[in-house]
C-alpha cells in the first residue's frame, strides 16, 4: 500500500512545481486559475487545488475579487523590486530609514533622505585630502576655490577683466 503512496506523491509534488513555476513565470505580475491551468494543461478544479496548497504553503499570494474570482501571484525576490526602482529613490531611503548619511564617490552625500550633489557641500566640511585630489583631477584647468574667490574679489573691487584671466 505504501508503494502506491509514492507515485501520486511524486505526481503531487512534480504538479506543484509545474504549477509554481506557471505562477513565476508568468508576464502579467497576477495571473488566473484558468491562466495558470492553461499554462500547466491541468483541469481548472486540479489547478485551483494546486494554488490553494502553494498558498497554504507561503509560496504564492491570493487575493479574491468579488464577482470576479481569485488572481494568483508569486512574490517578487528582491532584486526584482530592487531593479525596478531607482538608485537615487533607493540611496534617499536607505539615508532616512537608516538615519545616517551616505557618500558616493563623486562627493554626493545623501542624508536624511534629501540628495546633496557635490557643489551644495559646504567647502569647510571638505578634508584638504579631498581639495588636493579634486585639484589634480582638474589639471589645474579649474581653479580652486580660493582662487575663484580671489578672482572674484578682484572684480568687484574693479580690476579689469585682462588683469584677472591670468
Amino acid at each position: 500500500m505504501g508503494e502506491q503512496n509514492e507515485p501520486n506523491q511524486s505526481d503531487d509534488q512534480e504538479t506543484l512545481d509545474r504549477t509554481l513555476d506557471a505562477v513565476l513565470t508568468t508576464k502579467r505580475p497576477v495571473s488566473t486559475t484558468d491562466e495558470i491551468a492553461d499554462v500547466t494543461g491541468e483541469s481548472t478544479e486540479i489547478t485551483r487545488s494546486t494554488l490553494t496548497e502553494l498558498h497554504d504553503q507561503d509560496r504564492i499570494e491570493r487575493l479574491e475579487i468579488p464577482n470576479s474570482g481569485v488572481i494568483w501571484w508569486a512574490p517578487r525576490p528582491l532584486d526584482d523590486v530592487l531593479k525596478s526602482i531607482n538608485a537615487e529613490t533607493i540611496l534617499k531611503r536607505l539615508s532616512d530609514e537608516l538615519d545616517t548619511s551616505i557618500s558616493l564617490g563623486d562627493g554626493t552625500v545623501y542624508e536624511n533622505g534629501d540628495k546633496h550633489p557635490p557643489e551644495e557641500l559646504d567647502s569647510g566640511s571638505a578634508s584638504q585630502n579631498e581639495t588636493d585630489s579634486n585639484e589634480k583631477d582638474t589639471g589645474g584647468v579649474i581653479p580652486s576655490s580660493e582662487e575663484s574667490g580671489e578672482k572674484r574679489q578682484q572684480l568687484k573691487d574693479g580690476a579689469d577683466l585682462e588683469d584677472v584671466s591670468e
